[in-house]
């Protein structure tokens, strides 16, 4: 078996997006610290805080696994 079929793959993106009632920072915070103790890549999307164009979005959002 090749090495790198017998590799690891690494943890799964998992994406935290607040909902309209615009979770506090300490729900993301709360989000980072128990996914971040799993084989995972915990991120945090704030829509109301997105400072960049539709495209930039859109890549976010599709390189995630889990959202």
């Amino acid at each position: 078996m090749a090495a790198r079929a017998r590799a690891r793959p690494p943890g799964a993106r998992v994406c935290f997006v607040p909902t309209a009632s615009g979770e506090g920072v300490a729900y993301a915070d709360a989000f980072r610290t128990a996914f971040g103790r799993l084989d995972c890549a915990p991120r945090v999307l704030p829509l109301f805080a997105w400072d960049r164009d539709a495209a930039a979005l859109c890549m976010r959002v599709l390189a995630q696994d889990l959202l």
